[in-house]
């Protein structure tokens, strides 16, 4: 009797995995965008295009939030300066806001502090023309008017990853505006040719194009930039390529906790984020 309830009660605890990692697999495939826990906080949409746009993050409604394992209260108050986060281009907005418990803005209005941030878009190859200027000059200047006409102050925080840091530092170089008050700047490239195998890359690169110039006068720029445009997918490709094991060992680990539901759905989470990258308009690439 034992023999036979104990077979039983293994057969059940097989079924039900089995269940499970079908139902996880389905629901990986098939509904991955219902799984996603990204996004979810709300903001309101102050400016907007057509490509590029404003978003505000009004005040959270709970006294408090989670953060990791830790419980951090709201504060009641807000700062004066406001916070303005600067992307960088080829991402989308979701790593901002990835999880409920690892979001950027979650936290910083926890903190309080009046959040806005600049959404560049989808950039199409009618974008191809964007480049520097465009960014720097036109957009960053032209956003950044809205987020003080409605904050209703003048001195701002900026905050850039990447090439939003550059943008940053760019827009205060070139502005001199007076009201930055804080530039908060994070993994931007200080020399792209010292970048491990993309700086070999960037490298290799140059001394081609300084010899081609050299002898027949043809310069990078001299190209068309809507030859330059790289789509999303192209971006997903090369900023995988970046750690290929990594990126391989990361579908090989979901495949062996696909009975893990939890695990299953950061694993689609994440995915949204690295599996979207947004196109970079040829005229940044020039």
């Amino acid at each position: 009797m034992n023999l036979i309830q104990s077979t039983l009660q293994r057969g059940a605890r097989i079924s039900r995995r089995t269940r499970a990692y079908a139902g996880n697999a389905f629901d990986r495939v098939f509904r991955s965008a219902e799984m996603v826990l990204a996004g979810k906080t709300p903001y309101e949409t102050l400016a907007d295009d057509g490509l590029v746009s404003l978003r505000y993050y009004p005040p959270l409604e709970s006294f408090s939030i989670q953060l990791g394992d830790e419980t951090v209260p709201v504060e009641p108050t807000t700062h004066r300066v406001p916070i303005v986060i600067v992307p960088p281009l080829a991402v989308n907005m979701l790593i901002y806001d990835l999880f409920p418990q690892r979001s950027l803005v979650r936290y910083l209005r926890a903190r309080g502090f009046e959040v806005y941030l600049i959404d560049w878009g989808m950039p199409t190859r009618e974008h191809s023309h964007y480049n520097l200027h465009t960014y720097v000059a036109e957009l960053l200047p032209r956003y950044l008017d809205a987020v003080r006409q409605h904050s209703g102050e003048q001195d701002l925080s900026l905050h850039g990853w990447s090439m939003g840091g550059m943008f940053t530092l760019f827009y205060t170089a070139l502005s001199g505006d007076p009201h930055i008050r804080n530039a908060v700047v994070l993994g931007s490239p200080i020399d792209s040719h010292a970048s491990g195998l993309m700086g070999l890359m960037y490298r290799r690169f140059s001394d081609v194009a300084g010899l081609v110039r050299r002898h027949t006068g043809f310069r990078i720029h001299d190209v068309r930039p809507h030859w330059l445009y790289t789509p999303g997918w192209a971006n997903t490709i090369g900023f995988k390529l970046t750690n290929p094991i990594g990126s391989a060992m990361g579908y090989w680990e979901l495949l062996l906790r696909l009975g893990d539901r939890e695990f299953v759905t950061n694993h689609a989470t994440t995915s949204a984020f690295l599996d979207r990258m947004v196109a970079y308009p040829g005229g940044i690439i020039q």
